[in-house]
This record gives structure tokens, sequence and C-alpha cells, in this order.
């Protein structure tokens, strides 16, 4: 959810500033990048102040919490169908009326997604 809260939240600001929009995109993709191609790096960051504020004890739970970090993050960041229901259920709860008019599709716009995708920044990225 991270990436798709983070990519929906900016909407107002997208609409002034699409190249800033573009390197957020660029950023986050980075790291989830990161996340997936260097395991002893992601661990030690997740190891210091993040393990404490999580609460994680020992090398077995920060292993067992990269794991599942690891695959919560979507690498191109297209949300998953059942992460749009998830979180146009969540928009439901906070807008009612939502539920009478709305489309799970429409709290992602993704076009500059598929911008990237369609350059490559994603293939480069992974290569």
């Amino acid at each position: 959810m991270v990436n798709s809260i983070t990519l929906t939240s900016l909407v107002p600001l997208v609409q002034d500033n699409p190249e800033l929009y573009i390197r957020v995109i660029k950023a986050i993709a980075t790291g989830i990048a990161m996340v997936n191609r260097d395991k002893e790096k992601t661990l030690e960051i997740l190891a210091g102040n993040v393990a404490d504020r999580l609460g994680i004890r020992d090398d077995i739970e920060l292993e067992s919490f990269y794991e599942k970090l690891r695959a919560n993050l979507e690498p191109r960041l297209c949300p998953k169908m059942d992460s749009l229901y998830n979180a146009y259920r969540i928009a439901e709860l906070v807008y009612p009326e939502l539920e009478e008019k709305g489309n799970p599709v429409k709290l992602w716009d993704l076009h500059y997604v598929r911008v990237l995708e369609a350059q490559g920044f994603f293939d480069d990225l992974y290569r």
C-alpha cells in the first residue's frame, strides 16, 4: 500500500507539477528495486530504527518482515486487483457516496507509470 497511497495522495500536486510526480514514481520504484536486489543492505536499513519502531526483536523476525515486505511491493507499481478493492473499500468508509457511483479503478491514475513503462524505465531498473 505504501506506493499506492503515495501515488494516489499526490494527485492535486501532480496537476501543477507532473515532472515532480515522475521523479516520485522513479524514487519509489528505485527503492523497491533495492529491496528486491540487495537483501543485505535492506536488512541493514531495517535493523536500524525501523526494527525498534516495529518491535522486531531478533534476526528471525527481521527476516520474516523483510520477506513480507518484499512480497507486498509491486516492482512496476501497478496495483494488484485485491489492493484496488481494499483501497476502494477503505475509501468508501471515508466517503460513503462512493458506494453508489464509484469504481475502484478510478482511484488510480497510472498514465505516468505507463509512460515510464513504455520508455523502458522499469526494464532498465531491473537489468
